[in-house]
């Protein structure tokens, strides 16, 4: 999947080679914003991102922060996935007033989790007031493949297909569980998969340890999972809740990467 929009034939003979690099140089100003920095400058990391690593396209954003597609400059295998995180906003005014709560817990959760069926934190960098979070890049994630199987012309997901990706996401959760960590945003969005057909579960901002947690489940985020993948006992308003509502989530990813298959077009009668 293409990370940047092909240039129009239509727009100049100049245009084809101009309009990517243009594209290029705003994505890079994007991750390069002073005005994300929270204001004056304190500490001067001796780890400078740029110094490692090269944005060479826009992934997504999200609540807390932007995502950059990025290559190594010193030599290191492969992609790698950029979190930057935002700065608090006041108005329009940007203030840094600290870490949000949700990327101390995904730093800290990260850093110690290591299996192949998530998402794997390479490290992080703190620089100029912002944090980044390097993580392995993984080509697509479930959301992806499932749009992409109900475009025109409407081809099924393969059964075997199907099943890898389900045990595969079984298995991360088994081992999250087993680690004590409730996930409590499984959906096919963060769901990634690589161009290999590996599974991956990230985005972990949500994730909290659920064995004697000082205070309940309840008090840190009133409100956990997407609606749609949500447990009956979270629409009800439980206060106390367990890792079925990860299984749950688990459950509705597979009947909606099932149902794609169920809604193909029946062949015309000859």
């Amino acid at each position: 999947m293409s990370l940047t929009n092909p240039p129009s034939a239509a727009s100049g003979p100049g245009s084809v080679s101009a309009r990517p690099q243009a594209l290029k140089r705003s994505v890079q100003a994007a991750f390069e914003d002073p005005n994300d920095r929270g204001g004056k400058v304190g500490y001067q990391s001796k780890v400078k991102v740029m110094d490692k690593y090269r944005v060479v396209g826009f992934i997504s954003s999200g609540t807390y922060g932007r995502v950059y597609k990025a290559h190594g400059r010193q030599g290191q295998p492969g992609d790698f996935a950029i979190k930057k995180f935002k700065p608090d906003k006041e108005g329009e005014q940007i203030q840094y007033t600290g870490i949000s709560q949700s990327a101390i817990r995904e730093m800290a959760l990260c850093s110690e989790l290591r299996h192949d069926n998530v998402i794997r934190l390479i490290e992080i960098i703190l620089e100029d007031k912002c944090i980044f979070m390097v993580f392995e890049y993984a080509e697509h994630d479930l959301l992806q493949i499932i749009h992409h199987h109900t475009q025109q012309p409407r081809h099924s997901i393969p059964p075997s297909t199907v099943k890898s990706i389900m045990f595969q996401l079984l298995n991360g959760c088994q081992y999250l569980h087993s680690n004590w960590v409730l996930h409590r945003d499984l959906k096919p969005a963060n769901i990634m998969v690589t161009s290999a057909g590996q599974v991956k579960i990230g985005d972990l901002g949500l994730a909290r340890l659920f064995y004697k947690p000082l205070h309940s489940l309840f008090s840190g985020d009133k409100v956990v999972v997407t609606i749609w993948y949500r447990a009956p006992e979270l629409l009800l308003g439980s206060r106390h809740y367990t890792p079925a509502v990860d299984m749950w989530a688990v459950i509705r990813t597979t009947s909606t990467t099932i149902t794609t298959n169920l809604r193909q077009p029946r062949p015309q009668a000859t």
